[in-house]
């Protein structure tokens, strides 16, 4: 579990019963999204086991979280995939939970009790130190405030639209030539290149993004041409339906899949050889395809089979994806460069000027 602290933390659950006679209210308790909180990761889960309890002992149903959609519960941030996937899931009700550091010592949790046919909820808060007995403290007077009486449900104020989510307008360009990966790298890892480089890029992708290709390709080149000075790291952020709750309509449809299978080829040894192929072929991707690519690279067929269907391996694309929401990414190409934004398949000369000022003696 997570919590984030200073922006917005995001659980749904449903509310709990409003008479006696009333059958329990299901709930859907989803993971709490983390960002900038240096609370350990014990801690946390103790929080969201606490808050599941609070509203157990209010009358609410807690759903578990198994089944194939499971992954919701880390991915859904707005109120619009909140309500939606409660009701994937058969709950009555959601409830977003949000948790805002007023200071260096207070925090503000607040509850909102989401309708799922309208855009309405009702909302309580509780503030305490933003240490586990005042959070805790919170979470449990927040909870008892939910009355789940319908006098009690407002109108919300309209939700804020991400960008729709398309691949960026070509730019011209000359891609690099040179393909592989840069000497002495290895292929086991998602990233290439010393951790404590003195220039760290993130690239947020999906394999089958055209553009994502061109920046993957400059972005090692990039790293050949300065050893040891930079240190890239990949991410998933598939434009699919199937693992990205920020995507509403069908888009790049094998995106998820390709980027499941990316991670398996890893566990052999074989990531970056394999992102280079699954790139190569894009938009043609399907199932007959990403298993031609794996005898391709010669993986072993037992054990690929078994990492694809690993719940670990979908749960691994699913927390970059919340990782990328978190830090406002709505397309690809992102990039991150020691933090900050970088979007666009920029050509290679903007990368060696963005990066001049960066890199050490």
């Amino acid at each position: 579990m997570r919590v984030l602290l200073g922006l917005s933390l995001s659980v749904a659950v449903a509310p709990p019963a409003v008479a006696a006679d009333t059958k329990p209210a299901k709930l859907a308790l989803f993971d709490i999204e983390a960002k900038q909180t240096g609370l350990g990761d014990q801690l946390l889960k103790d929080l969201r086991a606490y808050l599941g309890a609070q509203l157990t002992a209010r009358g609410f149903r807690v759903l578990p979280r198994t089944g194939a959609n499971s992954h919701e519960y880390d991915a859904c941030l707005t109120r619009t995939c909140q309500r939606r996937a409660a009701r994937t899931v058969g709950a009555d009700r959601a409830l977003a939970c949000q948790i805002k550091k007023l200071d260096g010592t207070r925090c503000e949790v607040t509850l909102q009790l989401l309708e799922l046919k309208r855009h309405a909820a009702e909302q309580t808060a509780a503030t305490a130190a933003c240490d586990e007995v005042g959070l805790m403290a919170s979470v449990k007077a927040a909870a008892q405030g939910i009355t789940g009486k319908q006098a009690a449900i407002k109108a919300l104020p309209p939700e804020t639209r991400q960008p729709p989510l398309a691949d960026p307008e070509p730019e011209p360009t000359t891609r690099p030539t040179s393909s592989g990966i840069p000497p002495g790298a290895t292929s086991a890892t998602l990233s290439i290149g010393p951790k404590k480089a003195s220039v760290k890029l993130e690239m947020f992708t999906d394999f089958q993004c055209p553009f994502c290709e061109k920046l993957h390709d400059t972005l090692l080149e990039l790293v050949r041409r300065h050893p040891g000075k930079i240190h890239l790291q990949h991410r998933d952020y598939p434009l699919d339906t199937a693992c990205n709750a920020a995507v509403s309509r069908p888009f790049h449809t094998m995106a998820c899949e390709a980027a499941i299978v990316a991670r398996c080829a890893a566990a052999q040894g074989r990531f970056w050889e394999m992102a280079a192929l699954l790139y190569k072929a894009g938009r043609g991707l399907d199932d007959a395809k990403l298993a031609e690519l794996g005898k391709q690279l010669k993986l072993n067929e037992r054990k690929l089979k078994v990492c694809l269907k690993s719940p670990r391996t979908r749960a691994a694309v699913v927390a970059d994806i919340a990782l990328a929401r978190s830090r406002s990414v709505s397309g690809t190409p992102a990039t991150l460069v020691n933090g900050q934004m970088v979007g666009g398949a920029q050509e290679l000369d903007f990368w060696e000027e963005r990066v001049k000022g960066l890199i050490g003696p």
